[in-house]
């Protein structure tokens, strides 16, 4: 019998599980007190359909989130939590088309609005890590699926990067259960 062709170890998981023997509270915890950088995809059946969350992390701090499902956008927190203007948000929007339309890589909202000074980098940094936030907090609740961490080297932190940072026990001390908008 041949044995199978070896797989790239950057292209697998360093851990990966089921959510019913090991929560993503459990999880948060380990990522944080060992502060590990990758990330943690957690994936479950949902209402007949598959949802999925993607979490990075850096040094056992939340960065970014995605998810499968329907969420607000960095536009819509800032006008209706931050005391950002529809019209800054909408001007904004219209210069990442603009970029689009001409083939160039649009600028980030937050980077144009700081640019335009329609927000302060607080301001926009708390409402990165609202966003990212509303996403982690619920999978605190979910007692199945699946989840995969791929871990990755860490970069060094760029103050400027624009990139929240959520400590992951703030998370846990939250507890499960969907953040109302």
């Amino acid at each position: 019998m041949a044995f199978p062709q070896p797989v790239p170890v950057s292209t697998l998981p360093a851990l990966e599980g089921d959510l019913a023997v090991c929560p993503s509270a459990d999880l948060y915890t380990l990522m944080s007190a060992l502060g590990l950088s990758g990330k943690l995809e957690l994936v479950r059946q949902w209402n007949g359909r598959e949802e999925k969350v993607a979490l990075d992390v850096r040094r056992g701090r939340l960065i970014a989130a995605r998810t499968s499902e329907p969420r607000p956008f960095l536009g819509e927190l800032l006008v209706k939590h931050y005391g950002v203007s529809l019209e800054a948000v909408i001007d904004g929007l219209k210069r990442q088309s603009v970029a689009r339309k001409s083939g160039r890589t649009p600028t980030r909202l937050g980077q144009i609005l700081l640019e335009t000074r329609q927000v302060s980098a607080e301001i926009l940094r708390q409402a990165l890590a609202d966003g990212v936030t509303r996403l982690a907090v619920p999978v605190l609740a979910w007692s199945e699926g699946r989840f995969s961490f791929w871990s990755q080297p860490t970069a060094p932190a760029d103050a400027s990067d624009g990139d929240p940072e959520v400590a992951l026990e703030e998370l846990i001390d939250r507890g499960p259960g969907p953040t109302p908008l």
